[in-house]
């Protein structure tokens, strides 16, 4: 199950989001070589972990972070907007939008890749679909790399769709794209993965 975690929440998984930072400086600043981030106490933290980001953790039995995503609404900001704004078609709809979210920061862990975890990750993709609509957000939007993209488009579950030209940055080409939020996309998604619910109940 996923759990979801506000800046009301926030002491109570005081440890797994220490392991989640940990787990971020591993994935995108060792394996994948981002350069220009910050790493502090062990882990990868940048300006959007603040109070209105939501946090979406693959937990295990023993409290072991195996997936991870970040969530924060796109009016107040959004590293796609306030960096990357050129990988954005000049035709689209505003994105600094009240029912716009933005995705970043999705990363598993070593022991939740391959087959293994591909529940947990397809968990935690509809949970960020079920926490978007519960919140009255009508679009996630982030950027992702070309060549992810495509298993993203075949795979993922969500209602994917591009918003401009791909484009090169200092480690990979990216592309920013678009994941529908909707009561018929939650469904859909949960009827593709048999997934009955994502969101782990509160308090568990």
């Amino acid at each position: 199950m996923i759990h979801v975690i506000t800046a009301k929440n926030h002491h109570v998984y005081a440890e797994a989001l220490t392991e989640m930072h940990r787990l971020r400086r591993m994935h995108f600043v060792e394996e994948r070589g981002w350069s220009g981030l910050m790493v502090r106490d062990g882990g990868e933290y940048d300006a959007y972990d603040d109070d209105k980001t939501v946090y979406l953790l693959s937990l295990d039995q023993d409290g072991r972070v195996g997936c991870s995503m970040r969530m924060r609404p796109a009016e107040t900001g959004s590293i796609l907007t306030d960096v990357f704004p050129h990988l954005v078609a000049a035709d689209e709809p505003p994105l600094a939008r009240p029912d716009v979210w933005e995705i970043s920061r999705y990363f598993a862990a070593p022991h939740c890749r391959g087959r293994g975890g591909v529940s947990r990750q397809a968990e935690i993709r509809l949970a960020a679909l079920e926490v978007a609509h519960a919140c009255g957000v009508n679009r996630l939007i982030g950027m992702i790399d070309l060549e992810i993209l495509p298993g993203m488009l075949s795979a993922s579950g969500w209602r994917v769709r591009t918003l401009g030209l791909p484009a090169p940055y200092q480690e990979g080409t990216a592309q920013a794209i678009e994941v529908q939020v909707s009561r018929g996309a939650i469904i859909d998604m949960a009827e593709t993965f048999g997934i009955e619910a994502a969101v782990a109940p509160v308090g568990s």
